[in-house]
């Protein structure tokens, strides 16, 4: 309705100059004609009507009136003409039927706006929100009966699929301020959040994640924010069961998960104060936020020193896992190398698989292929089977013969997707064989069920028996996710002899405190590996106190060492063989 009065306003300024003109030439050119009567036949002049004249014309009267008839007529049309589309114009837009081209300019003009990728029940309370708040957006649902209610609403939309590149372009993600993945599938969500932050990495992502082993996979893709309405609905009734209840010493907050952080709370229902440290490690939190005093005051200077006092809660942040889905999350960056003789498709591969949150290395022949796989020596492989010179078969079966490749995982891929095929790349020792095609999401997902498959699995006959730590609790605790195990193994490695020569220290100087705080702060990490010997001296250190007997604390003290240094002999031979070093 602008684009028609934008035009009708230049259209009605040049009738309104052919009437001025045409009223001072009858003025000039007509002996005794009046300005009534000169304007008079300028309007009968320029409009389809036939009127009689109100003054006899001289025969220069009558060629100027030609000449307006010609100059006046057309623009008279043009402006009843454009009059006509803004009334009808009008009348559509008030019951929500616009056309697709001025759906498609109304996006374009938008700026910093939202896109919301779904209109079920949750996509339709977003758009109720956004439109209190006068927020802009555009809504992308290729539902049929979403598209009628959007229509109905009157909110700016794009009919099709909301993964695909082309809908998302077409609701101006350029120049979008975020984008909102609200569908019922998360794998959708997912390829949203990657679609999206490549097209625009600086646009805040929002997603919808149902299934909590996906949000991580969800984070990486590119998402800022991964939100579980489930999980929110069961948090908020949770809170005010809590709250009815009267106890709410340890409060999960129910928000949202922002760059794999969530805050959590614990309240000090105790009549002790308790160590901050304590209460974190409690709880696994990376870091503390503040403490909230009893008269509701928040101190945001908290560190692990702190105290936390009777009836204070202290709020703390921590990373999201789900150790229940470890094997379907990669907690590091994976280097890949895809050898692929068309350029487009590694391009395409290459973009997709970054956003994913993995580093890739490029090849274009065979011969390239190993070059880079030997010098790079990269995580996974993924090889096209017709390449110049040595093919993928060739790549596949010179990499396995050589025993630093014996275990990483190739892919093969081809266009062909034949039995003979399949044959031929499992005897060339391929993990997979999958069809070739430039859908990335169906290589993104062969990818993750290759690192996946090759997760470790942490047994006895692997690591060797050990009584230093018990394995079975520490599967029971890591789970199967060797990124873990490194991680902890390095933290034991470089934290206890560090511990162990504070606590050496102490004795030294009689220091009781310092002992057996350095004793609480090593029981944990023992714990973490069942090393129950050690951990049973660690008690007994953190017991003592000033009338304990000093032979027999030296005593205890030299066996802990004894017994956390063969720990650490037993963690070193285990990393070599789960690891390779």
């Amino acid at each position: 309705m602008k684009e028609s009065a934008r035009y009708l306003l230049p259209i009605l300024f040049f009738v309104a100059l052919v009437l001025s003109v045409g009223t001072s030439g009858f003025l000039l050119l007509e002996d005794g004609i009046s300005v009534h009567d000169a304007f008079y036949m300028a309007v009968t002049a320029i409009t389809p009507t036939q009127f009689h004249e109100v003054h006899k014309l001289s025969i220069g009267g009558r060629y100027f009136t030609v000449a307006l008839v010609f100059c006046g007529f057309g623009a008279v049309v043009a402006f009843a003409t454009q009059f006509a589309r803004l009334i009808v114009q009008s009348e559509l837009e008030g019951v929500g039927i616009i056309t697709q081209k001025q759906m498609r300019r109304r996006i374009r003009q938008m700026k910093n706006h939202y896109i919301v990728c779904g209109f079920g029940e949750i996509g339709g309370a977003i758009c109720g929100e956004l439109v209190q708040q006068q927020l802009p957006f555009v809504v992308i649902t290729a539902d049929s009966d979403s598209g009628a209610a959007i229509e109905r609403e009157g909110f700016a939309s794009v009919k099709g699929n909301p993964t695909a590149d082309a809908s998302l372009k077409q609701a101006g993600i350029e120049h979008a301020k975020g984008v909102i993945a609200v569908l019922a599938d998360d794998a959708d969500n997912l390829f949203i959040s990657l679609a999206a932050r490549e097209l625009n990495p600086k646009i805040l992502i929002i997603a919808r994640g149902e299934d909590s082993g996906v949000e991580d996979r969800i984070l990486r893709a590119g998402a800022d924010i991964v939100v579980s309405p489930m999980k929110l609905g069961g948090q908020q009734i949770a809170t005010l069961i809590r709250q009815q209840d009267g106890s709410s010493s340890d409060l999960q907050s129910s928000n949202a998960s922002v760059k794999g952080l969530e805050l959590i709370s614990h309240k000090n229902d105790t009549d002790n104060s308790l160590d901050v440290a304590d209460v974190m490690a409690q709880h696994h939190a990376i870091g503390a936020c503040g403490i909230e005093s009893i008269n509701g005051s928040f101190t945001a200077e908290t560190t692990t020193e702190s105290k936390l006092a009777a009836g204070e809660t202290l709020v703390m942040y921590k990373r999201v896992k789900h150790p229940t889905d470890i094997t379907t999350t990669a907690s590091k960056r994976r280097t890949i190398l895809l050898a692929d003789d068309h350029r487009a498709l590694r391009l395409l591969f290459s973009r997709k698989l970054v956003a994913a949150g993995h580093d890739v290395i490029q090849a274009a022949t065979g011969e390239q292929a190993l070059e880079l796989a030997r010098s790079q020596q990269p995580e996974l492989i993924v090889l096209d089977v017709n390449m110049p010179g040595l093919d993928g078969y060739q790549v596949c079966q010179e990499l396995r013969q050589e025993s630093k490749f014996k275990t990483v995982p190739i892919i093969l891929y081809s266009a062909d997707e034949t039995k003979e095929f399949i044959r031929r790349g499992k005897d060339a020792g391929a993990e997979m064989c999958i069809r070739k095609t430039s859908k990335s999401s169906e290589l993104l997902a062969s990818i993750e069920k290759a690192f996946s498959a090759h997760q470790v699995t942490f047994d006895s006959q692997k690591v060797g028996a050990t009584e230093a730590f018990n394995l079975d609790v520490l599967k029971e605790n890591v789970g199967d996710d060797p990124d873990l195990w490194d991680e902890l193994i390095d933290a034991m490695l470089e934290e206890t002899p560090r511990l162990l020569d504070e606590m050496q220290e102490a004795f030294k100087q009689n220091n009781v405190d310092q002992i057996r705080h350095t004793a609480h702060t090593l029981k944990g990490s023992l714990e973490i590996f069942g090393a129950s010997s050690a951990q049973e001296l660690a008690a007994r250190l953190e017991l003592a106190g000033e009338a304990t007997d000093r032979q027999e604390l030296a005593d205890t003290h030299d066996k802990f060492k004894s017994q956390c240094e063969n720990l650490l002999n037993a963690l070193k031979e285990c990393r070599v063989a789960l690891c390779g070093g």
